[in-house]
């Protein structure tokens, strides 16, 4: 089993620093140094506000708080991180107490597996369930993922509907079409594919969201008590529940 980090992590921002020193230290892809050093200059402003939202999810659920966020529990908390890329919020959210799973199928995966944290090379846009039935999820997480989807988000978000338990959490990031740096050439959404080849989708950004597309596709996949929160800039958030 993994252990608890040794040093105390008294803040959201230090559990993403342990998790990052860690990646370091195990070795991060060749070829990927620079796209590292950008994701850990800018991971704070995707990662800590859904990381606050697993940690008051599953303290609600399952953790308690009495020793700080460093604490473990007997009974894990389980997300998924879909397009989990080097795997800082994978292992971060490990660190704070939940059993993960990441899954990418564009980054290697990083050279680190413990028993509170596995990685797996996935097509997340497959037509296939996300777990199996006996293995739904309490959380799952699609940080800065959406807009590198080549096939209509339609049918991930209902995957990820189907794969979380009752009352299970669905959080995301997604760039702001309204505050976003860089231009992406716009798409019609009723236009995207359902399926498309592998050696079709190339790792790049391919369609920003508005947060009014993204509602109405958490909406259609079954999810209430959805959650938008602008105020990330240039990004977005949102919270979902089943």
């Amino acid at each position: 089993m993994m252990e608890s980090p040794t040093v105390v992590l008294d803040t959201l921002e230090a559990a993403l620093e342990w998790a990052s020193d860690r990646l370091e230290e195990a070795g991060i892809p060749p070829g990927r140094e620079s796209n590292w050093a950008m994701q850990r200059r800018h991971q704070a402003e995707w990662m800590v506000p859904a990381l606050e939202a697993v940690w008051e999810h599953g303290r609600e659920r399952i953790w308690s708080h009495a020793a700080g966020l460093a604490e473990w529990h007997e009974h894990r908390y389980r997300l998924l991180d879909l397009g989990c890329a080097y795997g800082t919020f994978s292992l971060a959210c490990a660190a704070l107490g939940a059993q993960v799973t990441g899954y990418d199928w564009h980054t290697p995966g990083p050279n680190i597996d413990t028993d509170a944290c596995r990685f797996y090379g996935r097509d997340i846009e497959a037509d296939r369930p996300l777990v199996e039935t006996y293995d739904r999820q309490d959380c799952i997480a699609l940080l800065e993922v959406l807009e590198h989807l080549h096939c209509h988000p339609r049918g991930l978000f209902r995957r990820v509907c189907e794969a979380l338990t009752d009352g299970g959490l669905f959080v995301g990031s997604t760039p702001d079409p309204d505050t976003w740096p860089e231009a992406v050439p716009p798409s019609e959404l009723a236009a995207m594919p359902e399926t498309l080849p592998m050696d079709q989708r190339p790792d790049r950004h391919v369609r920003l969201y508005t947060p009014d597309e993204v509602a109405g596709l958490l909406t259609e996949a079954g999810f209430s008590g959805i959650d938008i929160d602008r105020t990330g800039s240039p990004r977005y958030h949102w919270r979902a529940t089943v």
